[in-house]
């Protein structure tokens, strides 16, 4: 996996500076959100630097689009599916969704995000209340 060729906005030393401006891409964990975000990626790709969270099933996938990943939790896809399955939402509540959340914050504000992409991430739009920016669902 290629590593985020990036420096330290001297200003502010928490925030990380690109060469063009950033899209951050939430993917949902299972593999069919990450291959249509790939696609939506790629049509960006010329004007924007893009970063996706990073996925421990799915990074290969990002590589091979030459495209880099960023640390940020997700919520747990696989135990949700199979949550859903039985009708047991327990997995859907603030304590939970707030931990995402927060990490979402902070990639957005270190990276300097000029759009965020999610796909189902629902801790997104709790992101939008706070600030504007423009999400894709």
């Amino acid at each position: 996996m290629e590593t985020l060729s990036a420096r330290r906005d001297a200003g502010n030393s928490s925030r990380i500076c690109m060469s063009k401006p950033v899209v951050l891409i939430f993917p949902f964990g299972l593999l069919a959100h990450y291959l249509r975000c790939l696609e939506l990626a790629t049509s960006l790709s010329d004007r924007y630097e893009i970063l996706f969270a990073a996925h421990p099933s799915y990074d290969r996938y990002v590589s091979s689009y030459s495209f880099k990943t960023f640390p940020c939790q997700q919520l747990p896809a696989q135990e949700i599916v199979k949550q859903v399955a039985d009708f047991y939402f327990s997995w859907l509540n603030t304590k939970s969704l707030y931990s995402v959340y927060t990490g979402q914050v902070d990639a957005i504000t270190r990276y300097g995000a000029r759009m965020v992409v999610g796909d189902y991430s629902p801790t997104l739009k709790w992101r939008l209340l706070k600030t504007v920016f423009i999400i894709f669902l």
